[in-house]
């Protein structure tokens, strides 16, 4: 179940990444009917429970429900022109920090999403270069949202030395 999670989630970033929407909206339609088929049928019938005997089928089927509305109010909005960058990168606040943080601390997320991400883009640079250039815009997102940190916590700081003296 876990390696048919990892092959969707592969699937859904490619269909975004050559922004091919007919795509997404078979794929969408096949994980609809495979969800429900698997919750309300076969899983019932493997397990001989029914869907709402246990509580972690329930969640993932809100999950699902959930990414899957989601899904839906992508391809309305359609793909976006342009990808740039990784989403977290967007702002410099300590939520996006630590959520960042976090996401690099996973091991293997960062450089598959960066190989799902040369695989798929039109480049004309190699595999190792764009390693590369992730890896330094990350650490400059880190450095940039520390930096940040540091003017605010400076600025904040003279202004209570300036209010007692």
């Amino acid at each position: 179940m876990l390696i048919l999670q990892f092959a969707l989630i592969v699937v859904d970033r490619t269909l975004y990444l050559r922004k091919f929407i007919l795509g997404k909206i078979v794929f969408q339609f096949l994980l609809v009917f495979g969800v429900h088929a698997w919750m309300f049928f076969i899983l019932p019938a493997v397990t001989e429970r029914q869907f709402n005997a246990a509580v972690y089928p329930q969640i993932w089927y809100w999950v699902k429900c959930v990414y899957l509305l989601l899904s839906a109010y992508q391809i309305r909005s359609g793909y976006p022109t342009r990808i740039l960058g990784n989403f977290l990168c967007k702002n410099y606040n300590y939520l996006n920090k630590f959520l960042f943080k976090g996401f690099m601390m996973v091991p293997f997320v960062f450089e598959l999403r960066a190989l799902m991400d040369w695989m798929w883009t039109d480049t004309s640079m190699t595999l190792w270069d764009w390693l590369k250039m992730e890896d330094i815009y990350a650490h400059i997102f880190q450095l940039k949202v520390g930096t940040i940190h540091f003017i605010e916590l400076t600025s904040n700081l003279l202004l209570v030395l300036m209010l007692l003296f």
